[in-house]
Formats: C-alpha cells, structure tokens, sequence
C-alpha cells in the first residue's frame, strides 16, 4: 500500500509539474516574442549570406543643381534622411563652394557643424545666413580615411548613409562625392550602392546606383577611403504613456553622441544642455527649469549624457508628445581654399526626441501581470487539490490497513 501511496504521489506531482511547467513555457513565449525575427533570421543566415541586398530605406535623392555641388547635394540627402530638409546652396554658402574646385572634405565637414553660433562667408548667396533656415543646430560629424569597405559597411548596415569623396569615373579625371546607402552580399560584398548626385551621363547616375566592389575600390582610391559620417543626437524620451490627473511624473531624457566605434571620437561637446518642450495641458513642477545641464555637461564622442524633470498634468485627456532638445558647444578649423582664407569656429551640435503622453482621469490596472497572477493562481490551486487528494487516499489507505 505505501508503494501504491508512492506512485500515487509521483503521478500526481508529475502532472502538477507538467501543468505549471506548460505555464512556465507560456511565460518563456511571452518574453521572447519580441525576438522571433532575430531567430528566424539566425536560422537562415547561411541562406542570407549566400545572397544579401540591403539598402537604408528612405534615404532622399537630390541632383546637384550645378556642376560644382556634388558635394553640397550629398550632404543634402544626409540632411533631409534624419530632417529637416536644408537647401543645397544654403550648404554650398557655409562649405564655401568655388566653380574652379567644388568643395573640400574639410569645409564639408565645417557646414555639418554649422549653426545658429556662425555666419557664412562663402560667395555663392547673395547674402549671408546665421544658421541654417530650417535648422538652428548643427549635426554630429567625423572624418576618416577607412582601413577597408567591410568597415563602411558596417556604417551603412547600422542605417547610417556616409558621404564618400571618389574618382568621378574609372578614368581618374575628377573628384566626385556620393552617398553610399547599400550594399549587395555574395558571401563576401560584391556591390556597393550609392545615390549619385550627378544629374546626367556618361555612365549610371542617380538613385540606387550599383558599384561593383573592385570598380568602387578603384574610384574611392582618389581620397584614400575618405568618408563623412553625419548624425544627429540621438535623444530617447523616457516617461509613462499614461498619467493621471493632477499627478506629478518623471521625464527623463537619455542623449547619445553618436559616432562610429572605429571612428577617433574628436570634437568633445562642451556646455552641454537639455530643454523641456511641454504641450498645452502640462506644466513644470515647482521649482524645475525648462533648460538644464546634462550629466556629465561635457560631452566626448560616443558617450551619453542625461537629463530629468518633474511634470504635473493639468488637463484631462490632453494628449501630445513632450519633447526634449540636447546640445552642446564643438569647436573645429578649415584650411584655406582658393579665395578663402582658414578660419576657426564654435558651433552648436544637437538633436531632439519627444514621447506621447496622454493624461486620464484614473490609471487602467496593469494588465502586463494578467498572466503571470493567472499562472501563480493556477500553480496554488493545483497544489492545493493535490494536497486532498492526498489526505484523502492516505485517510483512505489507513482505514483498510488492520490493526
């Protein structure tokens, strides 16, 4: 009888482990759904690699409106994939384009950090601008001679599109700039794509153009792999979707200096600082300031800086996003060019996120731990009808034993 009570026993267990384990499993599902695509594409990736095109989607494509703005009009199309839209001769103004060379890589690099801090000095405006129309702040910007195409590559599979100094043509006659946004995977990388700012031929020109990997090697041999990665900050606003009336919360703003891990993080940003933009229906806590310092205020290349406030919620049901706006002080030089003399400038560098938030009158019940009560409720009533069943066949087992 105590054998039989044993194996009673084992079963039953076994079965509440079966029951609570499928649960368990349940939970392992939920969590892990987020990263399904990751494994499918695990599962496939010797069936990718065999055959790969990638491309960053929604890179703009501009012709350069005169002969001599290649360089403007790539610069153009980097600008208008992370917004706002900046005009080429606005850029061809600041990066001082002359007819008789184009632009050099340096004075590229000067009009990516351009702000509302500087003044333009080129001569192909009629006029000067302090800061660009549409943008008061300029970007994030590094220069670099790559060692090989798999690090450009790298960039560019990161959905960063970089600007490349070239030959115009495998025959050596001119410098040329263009946007590399993809590229084609045999194995090894067999094509390089770009968008090419030249508005007529000979030879391929325009959008989604296709580079074969020994020709591109070839043509970006005129700068010895130069290339310009330009990039915004990259600002995450952090805070609840939903706040109750008349409730104090928490904004927080994480802010990266985005650059490449192979790139020398030059160009520390200084006086670093985070502006608050509120909507209709919200308002500062007492005592909190729209603008504050970052943490740390000074900023290298590749680190984060953060940033928090209190915000009370006014207005029932108004719903918008709060944003935040980061900079910080770059300084850099140019060499002189043709008519230009060399010069030395400071420059706001920057970039701004924003989170929807609504305010309502009572917050729902998290419906996130939904299934986890279910699971913990189940496992306690299996535990506890296991527990009489028990009582019952030992009570049942003792009245059947003699004495």
């Amino acid at each position: 009888m105590n054998k039989r009570i044993g194996a009673t026993l084992f079963i039953l267990f076994a079965l509440l482990g079966q029951f609570i384990g499928i649960g368990l499993i349940k939970v392992e599902i939920f969590q892990a759904g987020e990263n399904t695509n990751n494994l499918s594409e695990d599962r496939n990736s010797s069936l990718h690699s065999a055959s790969t095109t990638f491309i960053i989607p929604s890179v703009p494509h501009y012709y350069q409106t005169t002969n001599y703005y290649c360089g403007p009009a790539s610069v153009q199309m980097v600008y208008d994939f992370y917004g706002p839209y900046i005009s080429q001769l606005e850029i061809a103004d600041v990066a001082r384009a002359d007819s008789s060379y184009g632009c050099y890589t340096d004075d590229l690099r000067r009009a990516t950090h351009f702000s509302r801090l500087s003044t333009s000095v080129g001569n192909d405006m009629p006029g000067s601008i302090t800061g660009y129309t549409n943008r008061s702040i300029g970007y994030g910007a590094f220069e670099v001679q790559l060692l090989t195409v798999d690090y450009l590559v790298d960039i560019v599979g990161d959905g960063h599109p970089v600007v490349v100094l070239q030959y115009y043509d495998e025959g050596h006659s001119s410098g040329h700039f263009r946007v590399v946004i993809g590229y084609v995977r045999n194995g090894a990388i067999t094509q390089l794509i770009v968008h090419d700012p030249w508005y007529s031929g000979p030879g391929p020109t325009g959008p989604n153009v296709y580079i074969d990997y020994s020709t591109f090697l070839d043509l970006w041999s005129y700068s010895t792999n130069w290339a310009l990665f330009i990039c915004p900050w990259d600002v995450t606003v952090s805070s609840s979707s939903l706040v109750a009336i008349n409730s104090t919360f928490t904004v927080s703003a994480i802010v990266e200096y985005v650059i490449p891990s192979l790139f020398t993080p030059v160009y520390t940003a200084s006086t670093c600082k985070a502006t608050i933009q509120l909507p209709a229906g919200f308002s500062l806590a007492p005592s909190e300031m729209y603008t504050k310092n970052l943490n740390p205020v000074s900023l290298p290349a590749g680190d984060v800086g953060t940033a928090t406030w209190q915000v009370v919620a006014d207005v029932l049901n108004s719903e918008d996003f709060i944003s935040v706006n980061a900079s910080g002080s770059v300084s850099g030089s140019v060499s002189a060019h043709g008519p230009y003399s060399g010069y030395s400038y400071t420059d706001l560098i920057g970039g701004n996120g924003s989170k929807l938030v609504k305010i309502v009158e009572k917050l729902p019940e998290d419906e996130n731990m939904l299934p986890i009560i279910i699971i913990i409720t189940t496992a306690i009533i299996g535990v506890v009808v296991i527990s009489i069943v028990v009582v019952l066949i030992v009570r049942k087992a003792k009245r059947k034993t003699p004495e």
